[in-house]
This record gives C-alpha cells, structure tokens and sequence, in this order.
C-alpha cells in the first residue's frame, strides 16, 4: 500500500498553530486489493518522545475493511488542546490485531504550537483560578 497524509486545516499558517484553531489530518492510501480487518491511526507525541494521544479507525467505530484503490481517513480535531511546543505525527495502517504493518510513518511530520502564556505542561486544560477568604470558606 502506498499512503501519504496531510495537514488540510485551513486556518493553520504552515506549521504553526494555537491551541484553538481547528485540526485535519488526512490519511490517504492506495491499496492494490480489497482487505479485511485494516486499521488506519495516527499518533501525536511531544519532542521529548512523550506519547500525548493516539486514534485509529477501529476505536473511532469506523468499518475495518479497505476497498481497492485510493482511499482516505480524515481524523478532524475541533482545537488542539496543547501547549506550547513542537509536536509530531505518526501515521500507521495496520491489521486490526496489530500483527501486520502494512505502512507506517514514524514522526514524519511535525506541528508547532505557540503558547503565549508560556504556562508548563502539555496539555491545555480550561481553568479559572480565584482568591477565596477564610469568612468565604467557612
């Protein structure tokens, strides 16, 4: 199987995004035959090598089953919840026992998102953080 993959998100400028922007990352293959039990999945991890998610088709509920010629899987993120770093992307189509490895791509591509808070950590979580006096706790 040939495959190749994309960034198709608009509102990203080359590689460089914020947390809030929307993601698309599109897998496309060929295959030269029609198979059974197929799963196409991607994989983020930070630069220190640190896994941060992980999807594919069979845990999205999609069908397992390839047809004959050229396909795609679109994986569509409605922000990227991430902090400021540079991230990269694995793009793997395998069985779906992880016994064959019909293509895999190991951090072929990388993203970089721009934090101006500058906070630590990976993840953007929402919070909201107050004072509260003593009479409040009480």
């Amino acid at each position: 199987q040939k495959t190749a993959y994309e960034i198709v998100s608009r509102d990203w400028s080359s590689d460089v995004c914020s947390s809030d922007l929307p993601l698309v990352i599109r897998v496309e293959f060929e295959a030269a035959e029609t198979t059974e039990g197929v799963q196409v999945g991607i994989s983020i991890d930070d630069d220190t090598g640190i896994h941060v998610f992980g999807t594919n088709t069979k845990l999205s509920g999609l069908p397992t089953r390839i047809d004959a010629g050229t396909g795609a899987v679109e994986f569509a993120f409605s922000g990227v919840p991430l902090l400021g770093g540079e991230y990269g992307i694995t793009v793997g189509i395998e069985s779906v026992d992880e016994g064959t490895v019909f293509d895999w791509q190991e951090q072929r591509w990388s993203f970089t998102v721009e934090d101006p808070a500058a906070a630590p950590g990976r993840v953007l979580l929402p919070v909201t953080a107050s004072v509260v006096s003593r009479a409040e706790r009480d």
